[in-house]
């Protein structure tokens, strides 16, 4: 909306700009790593990648001719100064992971007074189009990246120390899951029954803990198994993929968590056991044949998903997958459908009225039972989803679009804590909307115009993100 009924030509983004801006960065003398250096495909396994970045955050020692290494977890980050032998300058930084951007970000202190300084270095893990490494420095106020010059020789010898250490740590077997165990690649089940199995499991653990009871609390699920006398805090990270299990002592969270990771790509769960404070991966000693009962469980559940379909939405239903049909227009269909629920409904125009609140969207509409409903839509493009909050309802109903394969997914959760609920919404009610924003998002492709409207696409980009990304 930034420019409508304006001309392709003369909005101020120039897409076609882009690819010269890349190929003029192609030309560029790779010494220094400026805007970003990315290193090649790497043929270890994503989790042992991790498992080997850790390492070097914790133990620095082994990657560096550094003495006097000193490593505490603090809350967020990991606390870390160490003696650099050749000049016998101190460093001191904080390092923290972030899951769902997939970077490890370093960010140096000053050597005397400890406070941070202004720029901050990032390793980020890309998964796409292959699992390589990216290398760069960003501006601390404002998250741009800025020109960093350090000679491309000093991050390829690093990364190529991280995938040796990678390499060594896949090729290891010992009988417990250490820095962390994943499952083998999982057939016939899709990624959307496995969370579903992984969330279920979270508050109804009958296959094995029988005797258990669950609350819900604020931002978590308090679980008491009377049949081992243990009581559990369960938090789950939906944008991570993630279920997290911490143990209770005497009404006291421990210092480290059991976390679940469920991979798309191959689709394979991952077990592993972090620090509370950090976040950062620590050595366990949960044993290898535990975390494969889980895979086992899981996977059996969620096959039954699949076979027997409940007749309810409960945590979530997901569409069939959505093909020849882009992520912008499947998006536009799908905020249009919260503007405009006539065009997906069975509710006249005539009986909607639709306000502009700013940060969000007031809507009345009277349904087919005559009942009316009063809703505040928000829409949220950067996650993909709109939600909805029906007045006098403490939960809000979200509609999400999940990628590779692109689908449209509808749940429930909880407005205080964002946790998921069961929603006892019948699943052929909620079948027969996601057909229907289908449906308008390919009229929204095939509608022709010299404007751009919802929203334009370029041509497919033959260059690399990273490449691309830098280039804008």
């Amino acid at each position: 909306s930034a420019c409508p009924e304006v001309p392709v030509e003369s909005c101020f983004f120039d897409m076609s700009g882009y690819s010269y801006k890349t190929e003029e960065l192609e030309k560029e003398k790779k010494q220094l790593v400026n805007l970003g250096w990315s290193s090649d495909n790497v043929t270890v396994h994503v989790d042992a990648l991790w498992e080997a970045l850790t390492m070097k955050a914790r133990s620095p020692e082994k990657f560096m001719d550094v003495t006097d290494v000193k490593v505490s977890d603090e809350d967020g980050y990991l606390s870390r100064s160490m003696t650099i032998k050749a000049n016998n300058k101190t460093v001191k930084e904080r390092i923290w992971i972030n899951r769902v951007a997939s970077e490890i970000v370093f960010q140096p202190l000053h050597p005397d007074t400890g406070t941070p300084l202004n720029e901050e270095r990032v390793i980020a893990v890309r998964e796409e189009p292959n699992l390589h490494l990216e290398f760069y420095q960003r501006d601390v106020t404002d998250g741009m990246r800025s020109p960093w010059k350090l000679p491309v020789d000093v991050v390829s010898k690093s990364f190529q120390e991280v995938v040796n250490v990678a390499q060594k740590l896949e090729n290891t077997v010992q009988p417990v899951i250490g820095l962390g165990f994943h499952s083998s690649a999982l057939e016939d089940v899709n990624h959307d029954a496995l969370w579903l199995a992984l969330l279920n499991e979270v508050r109804q653990p009958v296959a094995h803990a029988p005797n258990c009871s669950v609350i819900e609390c604020d931002g978590f699920i308090e679980r008491k198994l009377s049949s081992i006398g243990s009581t559990q805090h369960i938090y789950v990270r939906e944008e991570e993929w993630t279920v997290v299990y911490r143990e209770v002592v005497e009404g006291k969270e421990s210092q480290t968590e059991c976390a679940i990771v469920l991979r798309a790509h191959p689709l394979e769960i991952e077990v592993c056991e972090r620090n509370v404070l950090s976040g950062l991966r620590v050595h366990s000693s949960i044993p290898k044949s535990e975390a494969s009962v889980l895979f086992d469980l899981t996977t059996k559940s969620a096959k039954k998903l699949v076979v027997e379909p409940p007749a309810t939405v409960g945590l979530g239903l997901c569409s069939a997958a959505i093909h020849g049909v882009s992520y912008d227009s499947l998006f536009t269909a799908m905020e249009l459908s919260a503007l405009k629920p006539w065009l997906v409904r069975p509710v006249k125009e005539s009986d909607c009225t639709v306000t502009d609140c700013g940060t969000h969207v007031k809507r009345v509409l009277t349904r087919s039972d005559g009942k009316v409903e009063k809703d505040t839509v928000t829409i949220n493009e950067e996650k993909g989803e709109v939600s909805l909050v029906e007045e006098g309802y403490d939960v809000e109903h979200v509609t999400v679009i999940l990628k590779n394969p692109y689908r449209y997914e509808i749940y429930q959760r909880n407005i205080r804590d964002k946790m998921r609920v069961a929603s006892g919404v019948r699943s052929v009610v909620a079948q027969g909307t996601m057909p229907a924003m289908v449906k308008l998002a390919r009229e929204v492709e095939e509608s022709a115009s010299d404007v751009v409207g919802y929203g334009m696409v370029s041509h497919p980009m033959t260059s690399s993100r990273d490449k691309l990304w830098k280039a804008m």
